[in-house]
């Protein structure tokens, strides 16, 4: 005799999922060379992921300090892809001049996210001055990816990482802000106090769904995202976490599965 479930599953199209960060391009991995958009869409449609931000992995080498040919890249592999939004890596390049100029032909080309990778290049606040401000005045999203030696390694935030975050968010009050790719379990301790304090920082919260009913019950939820990292990490484990978790109630889950996003990308100013 089968067993069977007592209530049918429930559907997941209605909570339009938006993935904050999935990639393609050359994966380091044996048995793999190149994640293609048409791999990622596959994968997306498997999972009922109607959205998803996108980024190249050759913008992410560690010690790549140019990460412009693979922003270049991106724009051509996802051209006409309407599901795939773009997202660029940004290093500072020099005078505020020189960053609004290449910030707003990032927008004119329909990118809307952009990524600070500390790994590749450590963010001190007088290096990123010129890029946050211009960042800033255009409300452009930051994603903060905390990935250790690879895209795909997750990392830890030390002391002076939490202290780089808060004087940033601190310094850029209208930049919005999400930290991703952090794990470790000293870190969640510093999470609620930062978003309490700071508005504009957004947290990416997959890999502490457990702990949703808690901070939504504190906080809301307004400043938490949710990202799987596909084509890497199979999107499945964290699609699952957002339809099923319980002590939210579906306005809550609606929001982080991509409306709050959804509404950071639509404020920023072209």
């Amino acid at each position: 005799m089968f067993m069977q479930a007592k209530e049918k599953m429930l559907s997941i199209d209605w909570l339009k999922l938006l993935d904050g960060q999935c990639y393609v391009g050359p994966e380091y991995i044996p048995g793999r060379n190149w994640l293609s958009p048409q791999d990622l869409i596959a994968l997306m449609d498997q999972h009922h992921v109607a959205d998803a931000i996108v980024i190249h992995t050759c913008s992410m080498l560690t010690g790549n300090s140019t990460p412009q040919i693979g922003n270049g890249r991106l724009l051509d592999e996802v051209a006409g892809m309407d599901r795939l939004h773009p997202g660029w890596v940004l290093n500072p390049i020099g005078e505020i001049s020189d960053e609004e100029k290449r910030v707003q032909d990032m927008l004119d080309k329909g990118v809307r996210v952009a990524m600070l990778y500390p790994k590749q290049m450590p963010i001190l606040p007088w290096l990123f001055r010129n890029l946050l401000t211009v960042l800033e005045a255009h409300r452009v999203p930051v994603i903060v990816e905390f990935a250790a030696g690879s895209a795909f390694a997750y990392g830890t935030l030390d002391k002076q990482d939490w202290r780089t975050i808060y004087e940033i968010a601190k310094t850029y009050p209208r930049l919005p802000l999400i930290i991703g790719g952090m794990v470790g379990t000293g870190s969640w301790d510093a999470v609620l106090p930062l978003l309490r304090e700071c508005k504009n920082v957004h947290f990416d919260a997959m890999h502490c769904c457990a702990l949703w009913p808690d901070y939504i019950k504190k906080i809301g939820p307004q400043q938490f995202v949710w990202a799987s990292r596909a084509p890497k990490y199979d999107p499945g484990m964290y699609v699952s976490c957002i339809q099923y978790i319980e002590g939210i109630n579906d306005d809550a889950r609606k929001l982080i599965a991509g409306d709050n996003l959804r509404l950071l990308m639509g404020q920023t100013f072209l």
